[in-house]
């Protein structure tokens, strides 16, 4: 089904808790791979698409909200790194601050993901059932550091007074822009300062590429998702996923 807008899609969607990815043209290929491989594990999923072309290419695949952005190209890949990449990037918080404002919690994705096993309930219970949380975000190890920092590639968060207080306004209030990513401005301004009640996910369940790549032999059994991250750029991404047999996912 195709939304209008965000509001409507807000309006009407029954679920409490909303799971999403968005993108553009440029990304119908790994966005294609992200929704099949959550239906092959019944998990929903919603794309908030910023051009017609990939809200028409996913619309009988998932749900879909046209979330046009006239400042994003259609058929641009935005690479990690670089001024243009700045365009494209807040989206996810500033979706998901508009799905609090409706009193939903959202599971957040980017569309570099392949989904694994169902996780949507584990999710949805460490927010809800786990202490006084705010958030749940993916975690990764950064050598030589043994803290845990996170990756803004999968983020959750419940709404609450803290989690409406990360707005838009709250933003530009910072110079968001002035920050290579959301991921840096993420880890100093609302993870180290303690504005959230933030858990990290266990890093074999919920691996960033540089894990799995490393790693998957031992770990890909007990694996929710596999985040193809730590490689730049379209191409390389969708090598990544070939290489571990997990492009244009199919039972």
């Amino acid at each position: 089904m195709i939304y209008k807008d965000i509001h409507t899609f807000l309006e009407n969607y029954d679920s409490d808790n909303v799971v999403f990815c968005y993108g553009n043209n440029a990304v119908t290929d790994m966005a294609t791979n992200l929704v099949l491989s959550a239906k092959r594990v019944g998990m929903p999923i919603v794309l908030f698409a910023l051009d017609k072309k990939i809200s028409d290419a996913l619309k009988d695949m998932c749900d879909v909200v046209n979330y046009f952005d006239k400042n994003i190209e259609q058929d641009k890949f935005y690479d990690y790194g670089t001024d243009e990449y700045k365009k494209i990037v807040w989206h996810c918080f500033f979706i998901g601050h508009e799905i609090l404002k409706a009193n939903k919690s959202y599971l957040y994705l980017d569309i570099d993901i392949i989904i694994m096993k169902e996780f949507e309930d584990e999710i949805v219970n460490k927010l809800y059932y786990e202490d006084d949380t705010d958030c749940v975000v993916q975690g990764f190890k950064a050598f030589p550091h043994s803290d845990i920092f996170a990756c803004t590639g999968l983020v959750a968060m419940k709404p609450t007074e803290r989690t409406l207080a990360i707005s838009p306004e709250y933003f530009r209030e910072n110079s968001y822009l002035n920050w290579g990513n959301d991921q840096l401005f993420f880890n100093e301004m609302i993870m180290r300062t303690k504005l959230l009640n933030i858990k990290t996910l266990n890093i074999n369940m919920y691996p960033v590429g540089s894990h799995y790549y490393a790693e998957h032999a031992k770990i890909k059994n007990m694996c929710r998702i596999v985040h193809f991250n730590s490689v730049i750029g379209r191409a390389a991404k969708i090598e990544k996923m070939k290489e571990f047999n997990l492009y244009n996912y199919v039972q």
